[in-house]
């Protein structure tokens, strides 16, 4: 999904999930790999891919969302 639509957040959302996949396997480096590609691809995707259709938030509620996610890995470490 991730190569298949590059600009469509959907992919923000599989990346954490993905994040989150490689926690419960106890493999916190990659888990971590994974938050910083969805930083990257957030700062990549337009602004026409946050519509309300696509998920109801904004490139700061993303943002946020993975800076979240990002300090939960890191208390974990």
């Amino acid at each position: 999904m991730a190569t298949r639509f590059p600009d469509h957040v959907c992919v923000l959302r599989a990346y954490l999930q993905m994040a989150r996949c490689y926690n419960r396997l106890n493999q916190p480096e990659e888990a971590r790999r994974q938050l910083e590609q969805a930083r990257v691809i957030l700062r990549r995707l337009p602004d026409e891919a946050f519509t309300a259709e696509s998920s109801g938030m904004t490139r700061d509620d993303w943002m946020a969302w993975i800076d979240w996610a990002r300090q939960v890995q890191a208390n974990r470490s």
